[in-house]
């Protein structure tokens, strides 16, 4: 009892020790949580303020420089435009015609528009000023002769009171050729207007500013200590617009919620270190119950399960408990279960072993492949005879490793050098072997899997046939799988033979040679729907499947 009184004090203490910590924690990271994510927002915010005044002001200097397209809507215009001056008659309602189409502009019921010019040969304009304002050699000015090479709109920065958009104007009946440049004077009104509606708040300043940093525009005056400034530039004119407000009010908000989280955090840490107390002696009685059975399993009552009807807290730990004792009788019925496939699998291997032992030795396929390579010397073949001796070395050498892992593309090796050993001795045989360009062929693969199906043909395929024998080894990706594919034309199989076959490769006994081993030797290796499948139709041949992982394990 004085142990679990001492270990329920421990407890508790712990509890409040964490919940302090959590809590001050907690309210430490709301706080900067709440500055970082004021400040995004707020950040966002002023962004959009000053994109959004940015378009607008942007979108009235298009629509200024809408005004320069205003000839080409008018054909008497562009046609006095195009005239050349003669006597002073002619020029005088050539002026007439051009400055009464500059006035209808300047009639437009805004007061921004100060002036408008157009320059042919002559100088032709209306202005709310006195004085031309066109210098007499205007042909000199940098403005000017940038107007007449570039297509595009010319945004001037004047004084820092007045701005002016220039265009060329072309020639109607000459398309490309220049005649003149239109030149529209504008104030700060419209501008002005714009950015008045950004009311400041005391906190926050909208400003505007020329490419030299002169303040063309401000509704007040720059916030003390640290702000968040979004600006942007207006590209035509050079100009930068930016807003900024005041990080104070945003800390003063963001102090006082810290002192609020904080002594919530302590109230809260009494509530929960007194109810932890009483939850703690409730749930210890059955927790000590569990102890106690977990000691008798420990003891070798392994038939013991913890009890489940109780606090939820503890019936998770029995459920766990109760679910790891029979994952691990489970663990010890699949220990058993490993233990007899392993014996199967080196039952399996060696009767691999034996099966390439017995291939080695089958004194009639060595005494037909070294008579044949005798008849090869005799013949003067020297070439033909020392490629089938290293041929049926290759051979050799893969019955000798039937126990190891080879590379794809000497498993092929094999199998085509044995074909072509057989194929000294049958005139009629024709055989391919096809390898899709997506096959890996250095993955690994067991040795003598190809080659005793391919023999299988020449024993039973064609015992009976008289025809051209046709063989071919198709190796292809079958999504993750590796496929090889046997046929042949021999004389196939008849159902109750093929069913017979089958049977005998689901066979789960140790029992048998041949494509039976190879099957369970691919089964066992690679696990469920892997090895081998037979497809066969009586008098027209048989293709065998292989199928295995097209990667390495």
């Amino acid at each position: 009892m004085e142990s679990q009184r001492k270990i329920q004090s421990r407890m508790i203490k712990y509890i409040a020790l964490l919940l302090a910590l959590v809590g001050v924690l907690a309210s430490v990271f709301n706080y900067a949580t709440f500055v970082r994510q004021y400040s995004r927002q707020t950040g966002k915010y002023i962004g959009q303020i000053t994109d959004q005044v940015a378009l607008n002001i942007e979108g009235y200097l298009q629509e200024i420089a809408r005004l320069c397209l205003s000839p080409y809507y008018n054909s008497l215009v562009m046609n006095a435009l195009e005239e050349e001056t003669g006597n002073s008659q002619d020029f005088l309602s050539r002026k007439r015609v051009i400055e009464n189409h500059l006035e209808e502009v300047m009639t437009i019921p805004r007061s921004d528009i100060v002036s408008v010019y157009i320059l042919v040969d002559e100088v032709f304009g209306v202005s709310r000023t006195y004085g031309d304002g066109i210098p007499s050699n205007y042909t000199d000015q940098w403005w000017y002769q940038e107007a007449l090479r570039d297509p595009e709109y010319i945004f001037l920065p004047n004084d820092g009171k007045t701005f002016s958009i220039l265009h060329q104007i072309r020639s109607m009946d000459e398309p490309g050729k220049v005649i003149g440049v239109i030149k529209v004077d504008a104030n700060f009104s419209r501008i002005k207007d714009i950015c008045d509606r950004i009311a400041p708040d005391g906190n926050s300043t909208l400003t505007l500013e020329d490419g030299r940093g002169n303040i063309l525009y401000t509704n007040g005056t720059i916030p003390a200590g640290r702000s968040i400034v979004n600006s942007r530039t207006i590209a035509p004119m050079d100009w930068s617009i930016s807003y900024a407000t005041a990080m104070a009010p945003l800390v003063g908000i963001a102090r006082f919620n810290l002192l609020l989280n904080i002594a919530l955090a302590l109230v809260f840490i009494a509530i929960g270190t007194l109810a932890s107390s009483l939850s703690i002696r409730k749930m210890l009685d059955p927790l000590y119950n569990t102890v106690g059975i977990m000691n008798r399993v420990k003891d070798g009552e392994t038939s013991l399960r913890a009890e489940e009807d109780c606090t939820p807290e503890i019936a998770q730990l029995n459920r766990t408990f109760n679910q790891m004792l029979d994952r691990i009788a489970g663990m010890a019925e699949k220990e058993k279960q490993l233990i007899t496939i392993a014996a199967q699998a080196e039952v399996l291997q060696k009767q691999a072993q034996f099966e390439a032992l017995y291939h080695q030795i089958q004194p009639h396929f060595l005494f037909n492949t070294l008579n044949t390579i005798i008849l090869l010397e005799k013949a003067g073949k020297s070439d033909d005879t020392v490629r089938a001796v290293e041929q049926l070395s290759t051979i050799l050498r893969g019955m000798v490793n039937s126990d190891k892992l080879i590379m794809l593309h000497e498993e092929i090796d094999i199998c085509d050098c044995y074909i072509q050993l057989q194929r000294l001795r049958h005139d009629r045989l024709q055989y391919e072997i096809s390898i899709d360009s997506e096959v890996n062929m250095d993955i690994l693969v067991p040795a003598m899997i190809i080659q005793p199906v391919v023999e299988n043909c020449f024993k039973h395929a064609y015992r009976e046939k008289d025809e051209d024998i046709q063989l071919s080894v198709d190796i292809s990706l079958e999504g993750n799988d590796l496929l090889i594919d046997v046929a042949d034309n021999g004389d196939g199989m008849a159902n109750t033979m093929l069913e017979a076959i089958r049977q005998k490769l689901d066979d789960r006994s140790n029992e048998g040679i041949g494509l039976a081993n190879i099957h369970k030797r691919l089964a066992l290796m690679y696990g469920p729907g892997y090895g081998m499948t037979i497809e066969s139709e009586y008098g027209l041949g048989t293709i065998v499947t292989l199928r295995l992982p097209a990667r390495n394990l």
